[in-house]
């Protein structure tokens, strides 16, 4: 055999060998391509299977319109992005471990509870041909996260004994398992921020459309200025509201309509740092329709439509304080905003028959520090989440809002059981509005309470009839947490005078609740 026929099998041998590599080394998610049709019919059937826990089908197919990659197919990396939201590194065991001794909280389970939980499942492993993990496994790995003596557990700490094997690499083999889980992650992640780019962008230039109870809401439940989830806004808005009631006795026949249609033109600024600047503007065109009625009492009935041209400026600013010496606690970040709300408006009944030309200015003020807020949520009974995206983290919440309401106008044509007086106007008061609501009930429904109350000082005009007042109980029946639609029931009660028109109303409705 001469030296080329040597040479020749060496090289066969070492290109044999790095094949062989290549074959057996495990891709990465981001390597790992399925069709977007596939990937429509896996998460579409997700939502039907489970809809309180599934993505959205509609975010997916926002994303694939979005990439610039087209549309045919996407990564593992980037579907998980979507259906799971962040990714979660492996935990390995801290020192010192966490303590977690005494009573239970509710949303924890105890170790007796783990315990049955683990049995279940190695039951499972065997009725899928596994021998492995057992019971005992889990147990370990769950005790192995914690302080000796542990009476409770977190879901994030089952998931993870579930999940991982708490041992620190000891030889190559385990080394390079932790190497591709590393990797794995780091895909997974950079999935991750494409996805929430490719959200970011989307929210650019015209959305669509909104149906709220009022057109000031319609930025409120979609804030992205805060990534801190304990200082975001309260994500359960009061949709509107559509009933219907009838009296037997009196034969009358009564229907409720209070809501608003919106069409927000957003562009929004997210790399301006901690300064106080301007976060977002929107044009937001909108219709709102108040009315009320019935072929009883005439007194009761309402019927204004609302043509709205309006503008909404979003301004935000956070003191972060300097990282703390050796030994110093670190000092909470104060978050301050202001939101300029203005519209013109036109306001009419329903034959057009009315005409009141006019004009309106919010100004309110929100703050957050630390659990205190004005504006922003403040999470009364925290919630160790279930879910991995970390939605589910309270008991019970609230939100405070005030800000400063002016309007002026004139009126032209009086509507029925509209201010009888004609000619302009101008006023100006506070709004405050209270909303508690408890989000963790079962299948992610929220029950809900909101009051508002506003003084409307006349400034010059006719000057009664300047407060309103209403309250607001709703619980949602069908939710879909990624968009934040809902359909629920409702039940409302307002009296005073309404803003513009100062027709007074006293009423009570019992209906359905829809927020889109």
């Amino acid at each position: 055999m001469n030296l080329k026929h040597i040479l020749f099998l060496s090289l066969a041998a070492t290109t044999d060998l790095s094949l062989s590599a290549k074959a057996t080394e495990k891709k990465t998610p981001d390597q790992i391509f399925i069709s977007a049709e596939a990937a429509e019919a896996l998460v579409e059937s997700d939502y039907k299977m489970s809809p309180e826990k599934a993505a959205s089908p509609r975010k997916l197919r926002d994303y694939l319109r979005a990439r610039k990659e087209g549309s045919h197919e996407i990564s593992v990396a980037e579907l998980q992005g979507i259906r799971n939201g962040a990714p979660e590194s492996r935990t390995w065991p801290s020192k010192p471990l966490h303590v977690q001794v005494g009573k239970a909280r509710p949303d924890t389970l105890t170790l007796e509870q783990a315990k049955k939980r683990f049995e279940a499942k190695e039951q499972l492993n065997r009725a899928e041909g596994k021998d492995k993990p057992t019971a005992k496994d889990y147990e370990n790995r769950l005790l192995a996260q914690v302080a000796p003596g542990a009476t409770w557990f977190t879901m994030k700490q089952i998931r993870d004994a579930e999940k991982y094997e708490f041992l620190e690499p000891t030889n190559e083999k385990q080394w390079e398992e932790w190497r591709q889980e590393q990797a794995n992650f780091d895909a997974l992640d950079k999935a991750y921020d494409k996805v929430m780019k490719a959200e970011e962008a989307r929210r650019q230039g015209i959305r669509s459309p909104r149906i709220r109870r009022s057109w000031r809401d319609v930025l409120y439940d979609e804030d992205p200025s805060q990534t801190d989830r304990q200082n975001k806004v309260i994500g359960d808005l009061e949709g509107a509201i559509f009933s219907y009631a009838r009296d037997g006795k009196a034969d009358t026949d009564t229907w409720n309509a209070h809501g608003a249609v919106i069409l927000p033109i957003t562009y929004e600024w997210h790399h301006l740092g901690s300064a106080f600047a301007l976060r977002r503007f929107a044009l937001a065109p909108s219709v709102t329709y108040d009315r009320v009625t019935t072929n009883g009492d005439p007194k009761i009935e309402v019927d204004s439509i609302f043509y709205r041209a309006g503008i909404y400026m979003d301004f935000y600013g956070v003191h972060i304080p300097p990282m703390p010496v050796a030994g110093e606690e670190r000092k909470t970040a104060f978050g301050y905003g202001l939101q300029l709300r203005a519209a013109g408006v036109c306001v009419t009944d329903g034959d057009h028959r009315a005409g009141l030309g006019g004009g309106e200015i919010d100004l309110e003020p929100r703050f957050h520090y630390g659990n205190l807020g004005l504006g922003y949520r403040t999470n009364l009974w925290p919630k160790e989440p279930a879910r991995s995206d970390l939605k589910d983290d309270s008991f019970l919440e609230a939100q405070l809002r005030m800000w400063l309401h002016t309007e002026g106008g004139d009126v032209q044509d009086a509507g029925p059981g509209w201010t009888p007086v004609t000619g302009s106007f101008f006023r100006l008061g506070p709004t405050w509005q209270f909303t508690l609501a408890a989000p963790a009930l079962p299948g992610y429904r929220t029950l809900s309470l909101t009051a508002l109350y506003t003084y409307l000082a006349a400034i010059s005009g006719p000057s009664d009839r300047a407060w309103y007042f209403r309250v607001t109980l709703a619980y949602d029946l069908l939710r879909n947490l990624e968009l934040n639609h809902k359909m629920g029931i409702a039940a409302s009660y307002e009296r005073g005078g309404l803003n513009f028109t100062k027709q007074e109303v006293d009423t009570f409705t019992l209906g359905l609740n829809v927020l889109f």
